[in-house]
């Protein structure tokens, strides 16, 4: 709860302030008399207080309290009869008696614990309990009788706290009715101002000031001949104006869409026609060629036909190609391993790998021209499998060179 409270008044500080007015006298009639008639009054203005009012008793008692400011009264009672008072105190009393009963016994159990002796015969021990001697001693050493004293009737301060808004300047002053002309009161005046509200009653008056200033300038051009309307029309006359340019903005934007849509539409009816015509010669054309010229309609579609079948079986050979190539790999890969096996199991030893990367490839040379040319050798492995003892021999063999020159010699004499 105390953390809410401090953002509470983090909140609400900033614009809240209070101001402490002073402090006034309350005027005290007995019941039954007319109050006095001169009263320490407050001129108040129009704002929020907050009141802190208290009345010092000599005894018990109720007292009824009016507090008028600006025509408003509030009216409360404090205090209490001496017979509430003399309930209450003698509890009080009571309690503090029981307290003080209870130290005296809390002390006395520490002692008798502490040097109490203990008696032991041959068939029991015998011990003080230092707490039933603790209640004996406090019981003893405590007055049990409860009464206050002859001078204990209830003099006391009470106080109540009371907020009030008023809305015009007026005194505000505080009476109270009670037993005894004796009692005396007071009341502390504090003003909580509203810093926002006072700037927008501040921004609220200058606008009105300078409303009022406006229209009695206002009226005194009016008075010397000038024209009331005269902005208005110029307003007027230019939000036509911007009408109308709108407006012939717009028709020009519509002529402009249906034009385009009309040269859309013609266009679209132009290759309409021209694609009903060529399609019409194109009818022509192929019923004067079938009947005249005996053509077949359909050889363009046999034409594709066969492509696409002879495309086909290309495919399907070329994939069997594939498909025999790989297997005799895989052949060549098994014999290899197989043979690799048993040279190992016959005490054969592996070379060492070599660095394919690092290694050049062997190169074959044309001298033809008396140029040389890189040829790349292929390594193509020849299984020799004669005896249990069968090698794997590697037979360099490049491919044909790339052709340099003109290959038919043309034997004709210049």
């Amino acid at each position: 709860m105390r953390h809410l409270w401090l953002v509470v008044l983090a909140a609400c500080g900033p614009h809240l302030k209070t101001e402490v007015i002073g402090t006034r006298p309350a005027a005290i009639a007995p019941r039954g008399t007319p109050p006095p008639t001169t009263s320490a009054a407050i001129a108040l203005p129009a704002g929020t207080y907050d009141l802190a009012i208290w009345f010092d008793v000599p005894r018990s008692q109720h007292l009824d309290w009016t507090l008028a400011c600006g025509g408003v009264e509030q009216h409360g009672q404090l205090g209490e009869t001496f017979d509430e008072y003399r309930v209450h105190r003698l509890a009080e009393l009571a309690a503090a008696r029981e307290h003080e009963r209870r130290q005296v016994a809390g002390v006395t159990s520490l002692l008798v614990a502490a040097v109490a002796p203990h008696a032991s015969t041959a068939t029991a021990t015998v011990a003080v309990d230092p707490d039933a001697a603790g209640d004996v001693v406090a019981n003893a050493a405590v007055d049990p009788r409860i009464a206050p004293p002859p001078d204990d009737v209830g003099a006391t301060r009470y106080g109540s706290d009371v907020r009030i808004d008023t809305t015009i300047t007026a005194p505000c002053a505080l009476s109270a009715a009670t037993d005894d002309a004796t009692v005396t009161g007071s009341f502390r005046i504090t003003r909580i101002r509203d810093l926002d509200a006072e700037a927008r009653a501040v921004r609220a008056a200058a606008t009105a000031r300078a409303l009022d200033a406006r229209a009695s300038f206002a009226a005194t051009l009016v008075a010397a001949g000038a024209d009331r309307e005269a902005r208005q029309r110029r307003i007027d006359a230019a939000i036509a104006i911007r009408e109308a340019r709108l407006d012939a903005e717009a028709a020009v934007r519509a002529r402009f869409e249906a034009e385009a849509a009309a040269r859309v539409a013609a266009h679209a009816e132009i290759v309409a026609r021209v694609h009903a015509r060529a399609f019409e010669v194109r009818g022509y054309y192929e019923t004067w060629l079938v009947g005249t010229c005996h053509a077949d309609p359909q050889a363009r579609a046999r034409r594709i036909a066969a492509r696409d079948t002879a495309d086909a079986a290309l495919h399907a050979r070329t994939d069997a190609a594939i498909a025999v190539h790989r297997h005799q790999a895989e052949l060549a890969l098994a014999l290899r391993e197989q043979l690799r096996g048993q040279l190992i199991a016959r005490g054969a030893r592996l070379p060492e790998r070599v660095d394919v990367a690092a290694e050049p490839m062997p190169t074959g040379v044309d001298r033809e021209g008396g140029r040389e040319i890189g040829v790349p050798t292929l390594i193509v492995p020849i299984v020799i499998d004669v005896h249990p003892r069968s090698i794997v021999l590697p037979v360099h063999r490049p491919p044909p060179p790339p052709k340099s020159g003109p290959t038919v010699r043309d034997h004709r004499k210049p």
